[in-house]
């Protein structure tokens, strides 16, 4: 599979573009199968290098280049891809973490976090509520 066609490239902005934008646009998805490794670009110099999100084991904003992504091998043999059905989105939808009612929840880590407000101190009936619903009720 070809990681980056003629036409990505050409909507790919040059790198710097997006500088200071509060949610830029990413235009292709690259992933390695079977992981949690996946590359989102939201500029390219038109070479080599791209800048966008890269989540792993973290998830953090950097450069990446092309030529690292094609020789990147798994121990059967699998190359990175590109999401052939990604269609560009802004970079706030794609972090993994995400507010659910009055928590957050992480698929990076499973973290989940509680977000208390003035109401649970005086009434801590919904934050019961929450903890009884992720742990279960303990009858199973």
């Amino acid at each position: 599979m070809e990681l980056l066609t003629a036409e990505i490239r050409a909507q790919l902005p040059n790198l710097g573009v997006q500088e200071g934008e509060i949610d830029p646009i990413t235009y292709v998805k690259f992933f390695m199968p079977g992981t949690k490794w996946t590359w989102y670009a939201t500029e390219f110099d038109g070479e080599d290098t791209f800048f966008g999100l890269v989540q792993g084991l973290e998830s953090e904003l950097g450069c990446f280049c092309l030529s690292e992504l094609q020789k990147v091998r798994d121990s059967f043999g699998r190359q990175i891809e590109r999401d052939v059905c990604f269609k560009p989105t802004p970079l706030s939808k794609l972090r993994r973490q995400s507010k659910v009612g009055g928590y957050y929840k992480s698929s990076d880590d499973f973290m989940i976090t509680y977000d208390f407000n003035d109401d649970d101190s005086q009434d801590p009936t919904q934050f019961f509520n929450f903890m009884s619903q992720l742990l279960g009720s303990g009858d199973d």
